[in-house]
This record gives C-alpha cells, sequence and structure tokens, in this order.
C-alpha cells in the first residue's frame, strides 16, 4: 500500500474506533518500514494471523475549513518537489 492509499484509508475509518487496518512494507520509501516491527513478510503475516495488533497515534489537521487525518507524517509539498528533483538528478544515474 503507498502512503496515499493509507490516507484513503486511515480517513475512511476514523470514525470507527474498532477499525483495524495493516500493511506489509514493500518497495523501497515504503513508510510502513518505520513502524513494522518484523523481519521478513512471513513473520508480518504471522502477526495478522495471530491477531496481534498495535495501535499506534493519528495526527489531524486543517486546511481551508476541511479536517482529515494522517499517520507517519504530513508533506505539503515540498516533500514531493524534494522527491521529484532526487528522482530526476544525474547523481541517480551514478549509483
Amino acid at each position: 500500500m503507498s502512503g496515499d492509499t493509507i490516507n484513503e484509508l486511515i480517513n475512511g475509518a476514523i470514525g470507527f474506533p474498532h477499525a483495524i487496518i495493516g500493511s506489509l512494507a514493500a518497495g523501497c520509501g515504503n513508510y510502513v518500514r518505520g513502524i513494522q516491527k518484523t523481519e521478513s513478510v512471513e513473520e508480518a503475516l504471522s502477526l495478522f494471523q495471530d491477531n496481534a495488533f498495535s495501535a499506534i497515534d493519528i495526527g489531524q489537521f486543517e486546511t481551508k475549513g476541511k479536517v482529515g487525518y494522517f499517520v507517519n507524517s504530513l508533506g505539503m509539498g515540498i516533500d514531493a518537489e524534494t522527491s521529484d528533483e532526487a528522482d530526476c538528478s544525474p547523481l541517480k544515474k551514478m549509483v
């Protein structure tokens, strides 16, 4: 799941206090890596099977009269611009 997908899930589930959302880290730069405590996909899947869940904090923001929620981080465009610049950098080809 991407950060955008998790964002949609969090904002949709916020009114349901018993909702459980799970995610497995995959790919590079996945935000779940910051909260996932397992070393492998198999370990993470076993946590789902064992109903071993833990709560994480959810942040709230308001902009232009709209309230929203987020986990892990909230970007306001600077992060996207920085990622785009890094992705297009000629130095990237050197790695």
